[in-house]
């Protein structure tokens, strides 16, 4: 879905998704990722100029062509913009769809309300899971002016440290937060899109995309289940799976 929003030619989207996980992986000793990142920073820049000689309708196409405020994007900070959304475009919701079906798992008893009303129920299903199981870790961020935040001073300059485990199972925002709700009235508040100035560009984009997903999957594969234990990813950046194999009936009536 990102690459056909930003025009990348279909025989290329594998190459992006793979540089897009191997940037992800922060924790790699190897220089992995920082060569993918360079990879990718190439790619772009090849991109940026074909969307300038051929203009295609896409967004890439308009971050490449349309001023703002009378001044076009250097092909910087468009490659820049092309690396973020290589990994928070697809490495967030891919692992937020795996996180839901391995709860649902671990929790029968909200799959069996889950599929009491699939349509009602799964938007606010999403939301919990968001909650319960934020696909990132965290992030850090620079205070730029002298602040104080629960009686703790915190110096311009100062790094802090956000995370969003902690903020979404927040005593005095969700009752019993360490129960995992479906049904839970205020799921929504929580923080995993970010707040204010920096609230994810593409959240419209992910709970649409999960909706659907995750409404196809479980239509199809009603008795989804794991095999054995997912393997997790070394990383303090984002909670993501490797692999989770699974195993399923195959349905006539879904195949159909």
């Amino acid at each position: 879905m990102l690459c056909e929003l930003l025009g990348i030619p279909t025989e290329d989207r594998a190459r992006v998704r793979d540089w897009g996980n191997e940037i992800a992986q922060v924790e790699l000793s190897d220089g992995s990722n920082r060569q993918a990142a360079t990879e990718l920073g190439v790619y772009s820049l090849e991109l940026i100029e074909a969307k300038r000689e051929h203009r295609d309708g896409s967004a890439l196409d308009a971050y490449v062509n349309t001023p703002i405020d009378g001044e076009l994007l250097t092909d910087v900070e468009i490659a820049q913009f092309v690396l973020t959304l290589s990994i928070a475009g697809h490495e967030t919701t891919r692992n937020t769809a795996l996180h839901f079906l391995r709860l649902m798992q671990e929790f029968p008893d909200q799959l069996a309300l889950l599929q009491e009303d699939l349509e009602g129920r799964l938007p606010n299903a999403i939301e919990e899971v968001l909650r319960f199981s934020p696909p990132v870790v965290q992030f850090r961020r620079t205070a730029t002016v002298d602040t104080e935040v629960r009686g703790v001073p915190i110096k311009a300059g100062q790094k802090v440290y956000l995370a969003y485990p902690s903020g979404n199972r927040d005593e005095e925002m969700f009752e019993d937060p360490q129960r995992f709700d479906i049904l839970r009235a205020n799921a929504k508040k929580h923080l995993s899109f970010g707040i204010g100035a920096h609230f994810c560009l593409g959240a419209p984009l992910a709970r649409m995309q999960l909706r659907c997903l995750l409404e196809e999957v479980l239509r199809a594969m009603p008795d989804l289940r794991l095999t054995e234990p997912p393997s997790q990813l070394r990383s303090i950046w984002f909670n993501a799976l490797l692999s989770m194999p699974i195993a399923f009936t195959p349905s006539v009536e879904a195949a159909a």
